[in-house]
């Protein structure tokens, strides 16, 4: 599940808590913001963002021109800590 945000305190919150961060350069270019891993180059083609945002054990975000989406849950996570 994707959940959508659209504030800038919320794409700090995404930014703090992921361990993967695209932005949308241009369809289907994406570069890298953030890799806690370092697995990825600085830009990066749609199907390593697809495969990341499918893959539940890392926590993924995209900044796109529309919002960020993410495939987890921050507020969830806050409640938890």
């Amino acid at each position: 599940m994707l959940k959508k945000y659209y504030s800038s305190e919320d794409e700090r919150e995404l930014r703090n808590l992921s361990e993967l961060m695209f932005e949308e350069i241009s369809s289907g270019v994406y570069y890298v913001i953030k890799d806690r891993h370092v697995r990825h180059s600085k830009f990066v083609s749609s199907d390593i963002v697809i495969s990341s945002m499918e893959n539940k054990n890392v926590k993924t975000a995209i900044k796109g021109s529309r919002g960020v989406y993410a495939n987890f849950n921050w507020e969830q996570l806050w409640e938890k800590n």
